[in-house]
């Protein structure tokens, strides 16, 4: 599914790591710490249910260590937020304790949880229909491999225009509404995508056989950003670690911005003039690196600066 949607590419690299729930945070941050801060994966796909908020929080502290990001499928239900039968949310209840805890988290920036698992067979049988379900997190990957495919950036993988033909549907009768192609497990309008963002979740959507987000955001309560930003800003804070790792400590500003221009060049996305900027700046004395990245590439105008003497 992840591969078919952008074959031969050669920027999608998949790597599969089969661990169990308990031991999955430590053997995650095993394996990305052993890994150079240039040649890490840009997002982690977690695949089973994560329903448990210790074990989300634990993976989104492992995702900032590691400036990677983790995205996770779960259940609506432990963000407090429901779909009726007819695909409209419920009336909003109150986040529950740990939800709010975990999106209170600075970690949380860097996790991005997934719901509403896709259709990847249906077949009719004698003894009645016979459909098997993927965790969102794979439709997620896909809808990313398919923007990759497209444009060569991740951006485009949110919205309409990022919608891919799921693997396999299934013709349903909603209340209300009447005969649906449905490729996910529930139904959802528009007005549960909407309503699922603000709780910090992407809930997966439907056009007919077709899979989308309208929404990704990151879990953070505080300012959440779209996967795709986040992606690269994952990606600009592991150039800086590169670059400081493999600079001498007396290096030159100019040999600084040499590295990070050369690095960048190498690891993000090119975009029309002015969309990238990865510029050092020296204030009192301390380094940092000013990073801005253009709407065409993040889907929004962003900037920070990273110290780089950290």
């Amino acid at each position: 599914m992840v591969m078919a949607e952008s074959p031969g590419h050669d920027e999608l690299v998949v790597t599969a790591l089969d661990v169990g729930a308990d031991t999955l945070p430590t053997t995650l941050e095993q394996h990305l710490l052993a890994i150079g801060p240039d040649l890490r994966p840009d997002a982690v796909f977690v695949t089973h249910a994560a329903d448990d908020p210790s074990l989300l929080s634990a993976l989104a502290r492992v995702a900032a260590r590691s400036q990677v990001v983790v995205v996770a499928g779960v259940t609506p239900s432990i963000t407090g937020f429901a779909l009726r039968t007819n695909g409209w949310p419920e009336e909003p209840a109150p986040e529950p304790e740990p939800w709010a805890a975990l999106r209170a988290d600075a970690g949380s920036e860097w996790l991005v949880v997934s719901a509403n698992p896709v259709v990847v067979v249906a077949e009719p049988l004698a003894s009645g229909a016979r459909v098997v379900e993927a965790s969102p997190a794979f439709a997620v990957a896909a809808l990313l491999s398919g923007a990759l495919a497209r444009s060569g950036t991740l951006v485009d993988a949110i919205g309409r225009r990022g919608a891919v033909r799921a693997p396999a549907a299934r013709d349903i009768d909603v209340r209300g509404v009447g005969a649906v192609t449905l490729p996910t497990r529930w139904p959802a309008a528009v007005e549960a995508l909407a309503a699922a963002a603000e709780r910090g979740l992407a809930l997966l959507g439907h056009d007919r056989d077709q899979i989308l987000l309208a929404s990704a955001p990151t879990t953070a309560a505080a300012q959440p950003r779209q996967l795709p930003a986040q992606i690269l800003l994952g990606r600009a804070r592991r150039i800086v670690s590169h670059v400081r790792r493999g600079l001498r400590p007396d290096a030159s500003a100019r040999e600084l911005e040499r590295a990070l221009d050369e690095a960048a060049a190498t690891f993000l996305p090119r975009g029309p003039r002015g969309s990238l900027h990865l510029q050092p700046v020296s204030t009192d004395g301390k380094m940092q690196v000013d990073v801005r990245l253009g709407e065409d590439l993040a889907g929004s105008a962003l900037a920070l600066e990273i110290d780089f003497d950290a």
